[in-house]
């Protein structure tokens, strides 16, 4: 009985540390960047590859809103600097930000770490920085570059 409870207080720990990875993931972004969450189910959806080619082509405006974007798959998470983290991260992701696997959404997050739009449907790029630019930091941001 005693192994019992030394296992299961080891497996406990250790999926606590798993749950909490995810935020540490993204912390490291907190107060500094916006963050983009880019769920699909694969690297070759359509509506994925559409709303990376929509991002590209404002790649000037995104840096401007201090925008970083993360490809988040069943298997895999792809960081803004081309790291691969594994399956556990993707799926606490998923199951942070209410997604299924096979689903495609876009989340993004405030520099606060707050959740501040989740959609399953491509998301233009007016609508995007639309958002961000009514977001009191980016307000101060805005007006500190006029200044």
């Amino acid at each position: 009985m005693r192994s019992f409870s030394i296992i299961f207080s080891i497996l406990f720990l250790f999926s606590m540390k798993l749950a909490t990875q995810d935020v540490s993931v993204l912390d490291q972004y907190r107060w500094e960047n916006r963050i983009l969450l880019l769920f699909a189910d694969t690297e070759e959806s359509v509506i994925y590859k559409d709303q990376l080619q929509t991002l590209e082509r404002e790649k000037s405006e995104m840096d401007d809103r201090d925008l970083l974007v993360f490809k988040v798959f069943p298997q895999k998470v792809i960081t803004p600097e081309g790291k691969v983290m594994g399956e556990e991260i993707a799926t606490q992701l998923r199951q942070k930000y209410r997604t299924q696997n096979n689903t495609y959404a876009v989340v993004l997050i405030g520099k606060d770490g707050g959740q501040k739009l989740n959609q399953s449907s491509l998301l233009s790029t007016e609508k995007l920085f639309g958002i961000i630019d009514q977001m009191p930091m980016r307000r101060r941001e805005m007006k500190d570059k006029s200044d």
